[in-house]
C-alpha cells in the first residue's frame, strides 16, 4: 500500500466507512493516523448525545424521534444554529452570533426574532429565558447540554405534549 511508506497518514472528506478502513490499516502497520471530522460526524455525535438525554426523561424511543426529528428541521441538532434568514440580515453566522451574544457584544438576542438553538427559540420571553438559563449555567449560548436542560424545563411545563411524546406508539 502507498499508505506503508508515510509514517503519519492525514484525512479530511473521507468518507466514513473508507476512513475506518484506512484507519483501521494504519493501527494495523504503526502508522499515526490524523482525520478532520466531516460535519456529519459532528452532528451524528451530537445526535446521540441529543437521542440519550431526551431518553433519560421522555423514556419513549417513539417520542423522543418525534422529537428529534422536530429538532432536525429546525436546527439540523446544531446548538448554535442562527436562523438562516437572519444570517445575513445581521451579518453573522452561527459561530460570530454565538460568540457576540456570549461576550456581550450583540446585545439584541433577546428581542431579536432569530430564531436560535436546538429548538430555535424566537420568542423574546423565551429567549429571554434561555439566556438568563445559560447565564446562570456560566456557559455558553450554545451549550449543547444546557439547551437540553431548558428544552426538559420547558417541556415540564406543557405536561400534555410531554405525556403525548412518553406515550407514542409510533
Amino acid at each position: 500500500d502507498i499508505i506503508d511508506q508515510y509514517e503519519t497518514v492525514f484525512m479530511a472528506g473521507i468518507h466514513s466507512h473508507d476512513r475506518n478502513i484506512i484507519i483501521k490499516h494504519c493501527v494495523e502497520k504503526g502508522i499515526e493516523a490524523l482525520v478532520i471530522p466531516r460535519v456529519g460526524d459532528v452532528i451524528m455525535g451530537s445526535a446521540r448525545t441529543i437521542w440519550d438525554y431526551l431518553m433519560s426523561f421522555i423514556g419513549n424511543a417513539y417520542g423522543v424521534a418525534g422529537l428529534m426529528g422536530n429538532l432536525q428541521a429546525e436546527s439540523g441538532l446544531s446548538p448554535i444554529n442562527l436562523e438562516n434568514s437572519k444570517e445575513a440580515k445581521y451579518n453573522l453566522n452561527d459561530e460570530s452570533y454565538m460568540a457576540k451574544v456570549d461576550n456581550g457584544t450583540y446585545t439584541n438576542f433577546v428581542r431579536d426574532s432569530a430564531g436560535y438553538g436546538l429548538a430555535q427559540w424566537t420568542f423574546w420571553t423565551r429567549k429571554e429565558a434561555l439566556l438568563n438559563y445559560v447565564k446562570s449555567k456560566k456557559v455558553s449560548i450554545g451549550d449543547l447540554t444546557a439547551q437540553l436542560e431548558f428544552l426538559q424545563m420547558e417541556l415540564n411545563g406543557y405536561k400534555v405534549v410531554l405525556d403525548t411524546l412518553k406515550k407514542a406508539t409510533s
